[in-house]
């Protein structure tokens, strides 16, 4: 295959497109991936330059001189042949064809001689020594290996020389766009040789891996020259300042990020600071304190080079020791001190206690000893020994999520406050209903904590304190406070998760959602419109109207704001109160604490109804 095949262009004197063609060659034949290719390539290169000045001559070569051997005059045998002068040969005749030529024998002796004559024995060649030969062989490939070698460093120092001045020429304009000034010098002719390129790669690797790169100029140069995806050649060459590079690289990345986030995470904003400063009044708040912890350990298991190239250590490492053993937060001491006044509120509003009356100084009693407790269990903190424990995960993962756990407390607790209506009950009896009240709160307190946040739960609480004192001063004033607080701690739970959940684990049954609703609006205004003319006695008839909002809680779901809800409920049952005749029984404990439950879980199914229609979900 000729050199120009192998180049694969035309013969053309052009040296200029002749390299062009040989560095196109070069980015898929690379010395390493295949050296009898890149040999021939080369070869093949040399051969090209050596024939391009001649292409464009339209003088033809001579030809060579032809030399034959001229026989001495007056010889008369071969045996005095003495060494042959050598001149041009004259014009000769034509050679003889087979056909003309004549037999040997019949052709005369003195032919055969002056043949002898025209064709020469080829004198002897002198016997030379073999030892000799080779020694003079191994120093002309000698003086050829050191004068290669000699034209390649020439050629290699060049090639570096190059690749400095076009380095530094880029450093002087990577201000604006460094892309796009690399690329400008990436495309350009003297990037055709290979040697060149690659001394250019070495010291772009090397100044990424220094302090003076800056991360956009650092990022411009890993994107033009593709390193994430192959970054063979430069870590085979420099492998440290490889690895540097590529730590600075992902470094400045992460420290973006926490840049973008720092504006609305305080805990990300104080690492980024300069001091940790000398206040800490920041780590009482347990929400920071959590952050910073979890940020910190991202940091250290996961970005570590931002410790070595971009964050403070120092500041790291004190903000660490500040948050490690912080227990006692601000909300720790809210609930410490609800807990220290929950204890007087309910002894002074619960059986024999409202009657004995506690004095009000005992607060400061209470007050102090729960601040106490809620320091003792934060730095106890009895729950950090419980979440490495087998049986947690099998507790919060399994048992948890479970359809009996789920949906199991609700016929329950529909069971236990059916049984609060039974009027005067037996001090045995009010205690073993308040006990299992509570035992049935603390499962749907467990079930629910998969939909709920500590915000619900907090606000339920309080509703439910409040409920629960209207209930045992008006309706259930033989279960006690705490009782009737647990009953509607449940009731109100129920109320906000709704009936969602249940028929989502029944879809065949969703056509069957809208009669029942509507069956249960008209058992609702039959049961509240009848209630001066049933039959049944007050406290049964109160049962079943509970009964019946249980059930309205399953069948609807609350999406308007519970304060909207609440007020509406209030103004119907004003309402409802004003146009009843004094009379009535709505007036009367317990059917008068019914009629707001009732009436809102009617508003909340009223409404899923409408938007049902436009969202096409039955509880949108």
């Amino acid at each position: 295959m000729s050199a120009w095949a192998v180049l694969g262009i035309d013969p053309t004197p052009d040296v200029r497109a002749i390299k062009r063609a040989y560095a196109r060659k070069l980015k898929v034949t690379r010395p390493e991936d295949d050296a009898a290719g890149f040999q021939a390539l080369n070869d093949a290169y040399q051969a090209a330059l050596q024939m391009a000045p001649y292409l464009d001559s339209d003088e033809e070569q001579a030809e060579p001189e032809v030399l034959v051997a001229a026989a001495p005059s007056g010889a008369t045998a071969p045996a005095a042949v003495h060494a042959p002068t050598f001149q041009p040969a004259l014009e000769t005749a034509p050679e003889e064809t087979e056909d003309e030529r004549e037999p040997a024998w019949e052709r005369p002796i003195a032919a055969f001689r002056e043949e002898a004559w025209e064709r020469p024995v080829p004198l002897l060649r002198e016997v030379h020594d073999e030892q000799a030969l080779r020694q003079a062989q191994e120093q002309a490939r000698r003086i050829e290996r050191e004068q290669a070698r000699a034209a390649a460093e020439a050629a290699s120092a060049a090639a570096f020389e190059l690749a400095g001045l076009l380095w530094r020429q880029f450093l002087e304009k990577s201000a604006i766009s460094p892309k796009y000034q690399l690329q400008l010098i990436i495309d350009g002719d003297d990037m055709m040789l290979l040697e060149v390129r690659e001394h250019f790669e070495l010291f772009a690797i090397q100044y990424c891996a220094g302090v003076a790169c800056e991360d956009a100029l650092r990022e411009a140069i890993f994107t033009v020259f593709g390193w994430e995806e192959d970054a063979s050649f430069i870590e085979r060459r420099l492998p440290e300042a490889a690895g540097e590079a590529m730590a600075r690289l992902r470094a400045g990345r992460d420290y973006n990020a926490l840049l973008q986030r720092a504006s609305t995470e305080p805990a990300i904003a104080a690492l980024l600071a300069d001091s940790a400063g000398r206040r800490f009044g920041r780590t009482l708040s347990s929400s920071f304190t959590r952050q910073m912890r979890e940020q910190i350990a991202l940091i250290r298991e996961y970005h570590r080079e931002l410790l070595y190239f971009k964050l403070n250590a120092e500041v790291v490492e004190e903000w660490a020791q500040r948050v490690e053993g912080r227990r006692y937060f601000i909300e720790t001491a809210l609930v410490s001190a609800g807990a220290g006044i929950s204890p007087f509120g309910i002894a002074n509003l619960s059986g024999k206690a409202a009657v004995l009356g506690f004095d009000p100084r005992l607060l400061l009693l209470f007050l102090p000893l729960a601040l106490a407790a809620g320091l003792a269990w934060a730095h106890v903190d009895p729950l950090a020994r419980l979440r490495d424990t087998p049986w947690r995960g099998w507790l919060l993962f399994d048992l948890r999520f479970r359809p009996a756990v789920q949906l199991g407390w609700i016929p329950v607790f529909a069971l236990l406050s059916t049984l609060l209506f039974i009027p005067d009950p037996a001090p045995a009896f009010a205690w073993v209903l308040g006990v299992a009240m509570v035992a049935c709160t603390t499962v749907a307190c467990f079930a629910n904590s998969v939909l709920f946040g500590k915000g619900h739960y907090l606000a339920v609480a309080f509703g439910a304190l409040l409920i629960g004192v209207s209930m045992a001063d008006k309706g259930y004033p033989g279960y006690g406070y705490v009782t009737c607080a647990a009953g509607a701690y449940c009731a109100l739970q129920l109320l906000y998760r709704g009936g969602a959940d249940l028929w989502s684990r029944m879809p065949d049954k969703a056509r069957l959602l809208l009669p029942l609703r509507c069956a249960w609006l008209a058992g609702t205004v039959a049961l509240v419109a009848g209630a001066d003319v049933s039959p049944l006695p007050l406290q049964l008839h109160a049962a079943l109207l509970w009964l019946w909002t249980l059930g309205g809680m399953l069948l609807s779901n609350p999406t308007i704001n519970p304060f909207a809800a609440v007020a509406g409920g209030l103004g119907m049952v004003f309402l409802v109160m004003t146009l009843r005749p004094d009379t009535s029984m709505l007036r009367t404990s317990p059917l008068s604490m019914l009629i707001s439950p009732v009436f809102g879980v009617a508003v909340f199914m009223i409404v899923n109804m409408i938007r049902t229609k436009k969202n096409q979900h039955p509880f949108s």
